[in-house]
């Protein structure tokens, strides 16, 4: 797929910083910030849906930029997991 992804983007306060880093050097490839409660799910490797068990929880899709990275929040759907 040629894609990163980092899981509990939100919940892990190191995280969010050394994720953004590497995609903005070009360290790792460009890929997708998925926070606490939240799923991604690809069909043949590529990002179909994104749903979250979290009302607030959201998947980023994350590239790299001049100084820093840009980010685009994706559609969630909410699911009830009760």
């Amino acid at each position: 797929m040629g894609l990163s992804a980092s899981k509990h983007y939100n919940s892990e306060p190191d995280r969010k910083p050394v994720y953004d880093r590497l995609v903005a050097n070009l360290e790792i490839p460009a890929g997708f910030a998925i926070e606490e409660g939240a799923a991604l799910h690809f069909v043949n490797g590529v990002p179909a849906f994104a749903v979250s068990a979290e009302r607030n929880a959201t998947v980023l899709s994350v590239a790299p930029g001049v100084e820093r990275t840009v980010k685009e929040t994706l559609n969630v759907e909410h699911i009830d997991v009760r």
